[in-house]
């Protein structure tokens, strides 16, 4: 009977897998295919582009210094500026709302709606229920001084608008709270999305109905 000799250290393939699977969204098997797909395709220029352009892209990125979005450019004056051509406008006045939202693809997505006439923020994610795992990668402090910035010059309302799922509402509850002193001295109304989200749902996945309701009826 032959012996299967079990080991602990990952082959490389193995360790690509693990790094497709900490993609959002993907899991084990979708990895898989996507490592599989990397490792036997046939044209080594095809592989050699990929990491370049990988790179590349990291060169490219910029965090907006107003909405902290990260965009991509390859003008230095833009890395310079440190502001997107979204903000880029409302640099010298903001706008009476300011929607606060987990990701750049949530902000992206109602930018694609065409559904909120507003200035944005992205914060970078949720607070965790439990730990303090990831609470560095958010931009909390700067979102404080963006509101603290822009209530003396005509920002009339905040939206926090989080997925409604547990760690949505626990953020939601944690930024009230902390832009509650700024609000209060600046008569800022702090809101929030109202029915037409349902329980679970995330905002990047809204369709233009259900995210102008949400926003009409937000409370």
């Amino acid at each position: 009977m032959r012996q299967v000799v079990c080991t602990t250290t990952m082959n490389h393939f193995e360790k690509l897998v693990e790094y497709f699977s900490k993609f959002p969204g993907i899991g084990k098997r979708q990895a898989k295919r996507f490592a599989s797909f990397v490792i036997k395709h046939p044209n080594d220029a095809f592989i050699d582009d990929f990491v370049a352009t990988l790179r590349k892209a990291r060169e490219e990125k910029t965090v907006c210094t107003r909405c902290m979005r990260t965009f991509f450019s390859t003008h230095p004056a833009d890395k310079n500026d440190g502001v997107c051509t979204i903000c880029a406008p409302g640099t010298v006045s903001p706008r009476e709302a300011l929607m606060v939202v987990e990701k750049d693809v949530d902000m992206e997505t109602v930018l694609g709606m065409n559904v909120f006439d507003g200035d944005f923020f992205v914060l970078g994610g949720t607070i965790p229920l439990v730990g303090k795992r990831g609470y560095d990668m958010l931009h909390i402090k700067e979102l404080e001084k963006r509101v603290a910035d822009d209530a003396p010059r005509g920002l009339k309302e905040v939206i926090l608008a989080f997925s409604l799922t547990p760690e949505g509402e626990h953020t939601r509850l944690s930024i009230a709270k902390t832009l509650s002193p700024i609000a209060e001295k600046f008569g800022v109304r702090i809101s929030t999305l109202g029915r037409g989200l349902s329980t679970g749902t995330e905002l990047e996945y809204s369709d233009n109905e259900t995210l102008a309701n949400a926003l009409k009826n937000r409370s």
